[in-house]
């Protein structure tokens, strides 16, 4: 067993938490031309399309009337704006693919264009979208931006030129989702504030009521059983909407109308049924609705067999049900419900370094002891294992292998027949004379069995990173990265020089000091996760900084 995988046995979140990935996509006929992996920005790609531009220019010439023409030049604009820069860069393709399809829809109106021209107006909606911090923006954002129509009068159109099964289950979804965002980024309690100080007469419920019927036809006409799960989706975002405003009742409403749709998505039917014990538990209206709870645990049931990788997620809305029910969150019918006392605390604990002491040797027969049977474990790099698989891998350390783990900073929480014990551990490993201190802050589930034993349940892992140390820089080239760079009209983020120091500050937010990593990264300091990562042209001057996080990089342009 690895001896580090055994130890561990609105930026964008306002938009659906996906509104830039809710692009309308309708396939041309034909293949598009392939984008090699080397093309890295838009001069590039277009000098590299430059061939097909002129072969479908001397296409449309000759056949003026083919719109299946213009619709595959915008594919060729697509391939050009998926490596472009965010802003004007993009906005630029997408009024050129603009206007090349609103050219062909004035030749020959198709639903084929009419599809491909909301695709594109989506695309430049993406592009003004004014970040999450100005619920008045957000308002505009929604309520009068042009984008919205256009999508909307692109897409109705298309229905009535081609009413095929498939295009109206294309353009219906596409119209229940468009519907569905906005109504669920504009019920958010803040901007609902700002729709009233406005006098707004916009309703969020009519939206989602909209977004139900579109979602309702995409049902009807798909044909298979993904459809009846988006419809079930709308049902849920409306649900949630309602839950986040306290409109209990009206939820309660709505929970019930989307519940047969979920008949065929088992792990969703879990999470939702499992979300409503919990909420009623905060407002001390869950004694109203105990019939829900047999439902509930019966569909948690059917998820833990149908999607076996998500079981930490189904334990955890497993364990809210049954404690509302007022049931031990142990499958063990014998268990009793008894509080434990602090002798049980301390031989927990003790358990607890027990376990660690017999990784370095690899006694496998003390994780077998503790581990329940069907226990899930989550590890630093995100493994979700079952008790088999971690015995399975579990062998002494390498030869040249030096360990050992000690345990510190217990906190409990106390249940009946449950103890949460979490704790931050020091690893201390010497390889081959190279001595490495890492530390892990693990939450460990301790359950009572039906035999009166104490036995984990689940025990989630994550790795504390030291912090890292800074490179040395002449202190002349910080200069370089001084500046002010915009991810939205309202959001900025300014860097500065002190002395031989390099600080940054975002809007709204309290100043950090930035320390290099290497040449054109940086840190902030105290911080472990992301990094600032500064672009320079040919000519080196820095024009761009990427907010750089999990391998996800979010573009600052620099603007002066």
């Amino acid at each position: 067993m690895n001896y580090r995988n055994s130890r561990s046995l609105f930026a964008f979140g306002i938009l659906r938490q996906a509104l830039f990935f809710f692009l309308l996509f309708f396939p041309s006929a034909e293949l598009i031309y392939a984008q090699p992996g080397k093309l890295k920005n838009a001069p590039e790609m277009e000098e590299y399309l430059r061939p097909a531009f002129a072969e479908l220019a001397r296409q449309i010439e000759s056949e003026p009337q083919n719109t299946a023409l213009y619709v595959r030049r915008s594919d060729l604009y697509m391939q050009i704006y998926g490596v472009a820069s965010h802003g004007l860069e993009r906005m630029s393709y997408v009024e050129k693919a603009l206007a090349d399809l609103s050219l062909a829809i004035e030749v020959n109106p198709t639903a084929e264009a009419h599809n491909a021209r909301a695709r594109w107006h989506n695309y430049g909606w993406s592009e003004t979208y004014p970040g999450p911090e100005n619920a008045k923006a957000i308002v505009d954002y929604f309520l009068r931006n042009k984008y919205f129509d256009a999508i909307q009068s692109d897409l109705l159109i298309s229905m009535s030129l081609d009413q095929s099964d498939k295009n109206l289950t294309f353009a219906s979804g596409e119209l229940s989702q468009l519907y569905s965002v906005r109504a669920e980024n504009l019920s958010k309690p803040a901007i609902m504030r700002e729709l009233l100080a406005q006098g707004e007469s916009y309703s969020v419920w009519a939206d989602f009521d909209t977004a139900i019927e579109y979602a309702k036809t995409v049902a009807e006409r798909g044909g298979e059983r993904f459809h009846r799960e988006n419809l079930a989706a709308v049902y849920a975002t409306k649900d949630r909407a309602a839950t986040e405003l306290c409109e209990s009742e009206f939820a309660t409403e709505v929970f019930w109308k989307g519940d047969k749709y979920f008949n065929a998505y088992p792990f969703e039917i879990c999470r939702y049924y499992s979300e409503w014990p919990e909420f009623y538990r905060k407002r001390l209206e869950f004694h109203k609705k105990r019939e829900m709870f047999p439902q509930a645990s019966e569909k948690l049931t059917k998820g833990q067999q149908a999607r076996k990788g998500s079981r930490r997620l189904l334990l955890e809305r497993g364990a809210v049900i049954k404690a509302i029910e007022g049931k031990p969150v142990v499958p063990s019918e014998g268990a009793t419900s008894e509080k434990p006392n602090s002798d049980v605390v301390e031989q927990l604990k003790q358990a607890t370094q027990e376990l660690l002491d017999a990784i370095a040797p690899g006694k496998k027969e003390v994780w077998e002891k503790y581990l329940a049977e069907g226990s899930i474990y989550s590890d630093e790099e995100g493994n979700v294992k079952t008790k088999e698989e971690i015995l399975k891998e579990f062998n002494p350390l390498p030869k040249g292998y030096i360990g050992s783990i000690k345990m510190g900073e217990p906190k409990v929480l106390i249940q009946d027949n449950v103890i949460a014990l979490s704790h931050r551990d020091r690893e201390e490993l010497e390889l081959y004379g190279q001595k490495i201190v890492t530390y892990f802050h693990s939450t460990n589930t301790w359950a009572k069995q039906k035999d009166g034993q104490w036995q984990i349940i689940a025990t989630q892992t994550m790795a504390i990173p030291n912090e890292r140390k800074p490179m040395a820089i002449n202190p002349q080239k910080l200069d370089a990265y001084v500046g002010q760079y915009q991810l939205s009209p309202e959001v900025t983020y300014i860097v500065t020089r002190e002395g031989d120091k390099l600080f940054g500050q975002r809007t709204g937010r309290a100043k950090d000091e930035l320390l290099p990593l290497c040449v054109d990264i940086f840190y902030r300091k105290g911080v472990w996760r992301g990094e600032k990562v500064f672009e320079k042209d040919a000519q080196g001057n820095v024009v761009k900084m990427l907010d750089r996080r999990e391998n996800n990089d979010l573009a600052w342009k620099k603007i002066k």
